[in-house]
């Protein structure tokens, strides 16, 4: 009776080896798609952000009458007289019409850059460049 508590105590030993080897593989099995999904759905959000940037600031370029670029700020005169201004502050892209608004909270932005032929803005980030031609 004695040698089968004996066999009993080496094959428990024996699955707590295999197991205490086994589960940090299977940890990291589980744990390597879930930091994949999470790495894709970031740059999901940052390319919608990045959409989202150019599509406001076309959007804005649609209703105005006149354009004008001063002190790294592009103003904007829209149809209804009032202003729009985008301009960079502390990295940050922002749009100030009445009340300011930063656009995105995702990644930084380094320059905000003026092209006069042909007329474009070229806005530099940490992600992608964005670069829109102007009337």
């Amino acid at each position: 009776m004695n040698t089968d508590n004996g066999y009993s105590l080496i094959e428990l030993l024996l699955g707590l080896l295999i197991i205490s080897i086994l589960l940090p593989s299977i940890f990291s099995l589980i744990t390597q798609p879930l930091r994949l999904i999470r790495t894709a759905f970031q740059q999901q959000l940052m390319i919608q952000d990045h959409l989202f940037i150019d599509h406001i600031i076309r959007h804005d370029l649609s209703k105005t009458i006149h354009y004008a670029w001063t002190q790294n700020k592009l103003q904007l005169r829209q149809y209804d007289n009032t202003m729009v201004y985008y301009y960079i502050n502390q990295k940050k892209l922002k749009r100030y019409q009445g009340n300011t608004r930063i656009l995105t909270k995702q990644y930084l932005f380094n320059s905000f850059e003026y092209f006069s032929s042909p007329p474009h803005i070229i806005i530099n980030s940490e992600f992608l460049p964005i670069t829109i031609a102007l009337p």
